[in-house]
């Protein structure tokens, strides 16, 4: 009976996200940098209507497409399609992707991109949100109460810019890694508690996807592996003792990414290809104070909530000093990598979209954060803490709800405080 509940009440979040996704997008407009297909999106996406529709002939793709969907792609002289994004977003959209060709073809205007298309794209975002979340919760509840764990999944969606990617921009790849970290999650636990062979075989999958969909998603597999030596020694050191399990869980990790390897030997004629040519990191000079307090996208400036997050590693800090510097140690090593990419606000987006994965991992210092003020004898603590929260989550959402897909200050390099104010009042 409880089951059935609960699976009503997710029911019921799912129709509610629906609808404000929808709303969210009832005044965007196509073909421009508003549309979910667009840029980077359209760079991800365009691997399954060149799949499913064009049969990757370049010819029969339309030739306005590339402007069209911001110039994410391009269809080369030599007739290929050319995408220097990898090909895991497009794996996750794949089925949302083909219920949509499905009512396109009906509608007798099955083209890749109208509106059927977006619809499918709109319901991918929510369905992976959901997801996400129930496999968070299934994650936390085993260590917090019930009440600490709901009100952190529910601050941090208000809260960040998980809400955005989730609701606003499904076509980016952020909120695919999210559904695939909280499963890696939930799945180290069950191996942990199990040791079932279905369980690691499962987790060898999704960390393809996780690679496949975002490439800097191993360093979280690094940190799965660093936080607990017991799930290291279960998939990694048990599996070099027994050669055939270990062949198994290598194949079945690299079937996700099967298609990229052949996608990159179609396009270059080698395996392996590096896509993302005259981009790179500035490892000798990361700037990590904009990436975290910037008003073009800082992590903290967009979703400040996330303070909570390490308030609850300070307290954290009292109790398991080891997991706690673990938790730090990650952090910066995680905000390293971000700053020092040669474009550090990551273009048009919303706040630091590459931490929306991340509150997976965040979100454990942030519910003994959450379940601390909660049995805090300090009656007014707790009032002002939670006040402190709503603002925060007042800031996020007025910003969302007036944002423009970019940050139109005086230049993306300066601390524009002004036209950051415009966003909220």
């Amino acid at each position: 009976m409880r089951r059935k509940i609960e699976l009503s009440m997710w029911l019921l979040f799912f129709g509610l996200l629906v609808f404000l996704c929808f709303n969210l997008n009832s005044k965007n407009t196509f073909e421009n940098y508003h549309d979910p297909i667009w840029s980077d999106a359209g760079g991800y996406y365009i691997y399954l209507p060149v799949t499913f529709i064009y049969g990757w002939e370049a010819q029969r793709v339309p030739e306005t497409w590339p402007d069209k969907l911001g110039n994410g792609f391009e269809l080369t002289d030599e007739g290929v399609v050319k995408t220097k994004y990898s090909v895991g977003v497009a794996i996750m959209e794949a089925p949302f992707f083909l219920m949509a060709h499905l009512f396109a073809m009906n509608n007798d205007h099955a083209d890749g991109y109208s509106f059927e298309y977006h619809i499918g794209l709109w319901f991918a975002g929510v369905f992976y949100l959901i997801l996400g979340l129930f496999f968070l919760k299934e994650y936390l509840i085993k260590r917090y109460d019930l009440k600490s764990v709901l009100t952190t999944l529910i601050f941090l969606l208000v809260g960040t810019n998980l809400y955005y990617y989730g609701l606003n921009s499904a076509g980016m790849s952020h909120i695919y890694s999210f559904f695939l970290f909280a499963t890696a999650l939930w799945l180290s636990d069950l191996i942990k508690e199990k040791k079932l062979i279905r369980h690691i075989v499962l987790f060898s999958f999704v960390a393809g996807l996780i690679v496949i969909v975002r490439p800097t998603g191993c360093l979280y597999l690094i940190f799965l592996m660093f936080i607990s030596p017991q799930l290291f020694s279960i998939l990694i050191l048990d599996s070099f003792k027994k050669p055939a399990i270990l062949l198994l869980l290598l194949f079945i990790f690299l079937i996700p990414l099967l298609p990229q390897f052949i996608y990159w030997k179609f396009l270059t004629g080698n395996f392996f290809h590096y896509a993302y040519e005259g981009e790179s990191f500035n490892w000798l000079k990361p700037e990590l104070l904009k990436f975290w307090f910037s008003t073009n996208n800082g992590l903290f400036v967009y979703a400040p909530i996330l303070l909570f997050s390490i308030l609850g590693v300070v307290i954290l800090f009292k109790e398991n000093r080891k997991q706690a510097i673990q938790f730090i140690l990650f952090f910066l090593v995680i905000s390293y990598v971000f700053s020092s990419w040669w474009c550090w606000w990551y273009g048009c987006s919303y706040g630091s979209r590459n931490f929306v994965e991340y509150l997976v991992p965040l979100s454990i210092p942030f519910c003994l954060f959450v379940q601390r003020t909660f049995t805090s004898r300090f009656t007014s603590v707790k009032y002002f803490l939670f006040g402190v929260a709503v603002f925060f989550i007042f800031i996020n959402l007025k910003i969302i709800y007036k944002y423009d897909d970019c940050f139109y200050g005086v230049n993306s390099e300066l601390w524009d405080w002004s036209t950051y104010y415009k966003l909220i009042f």
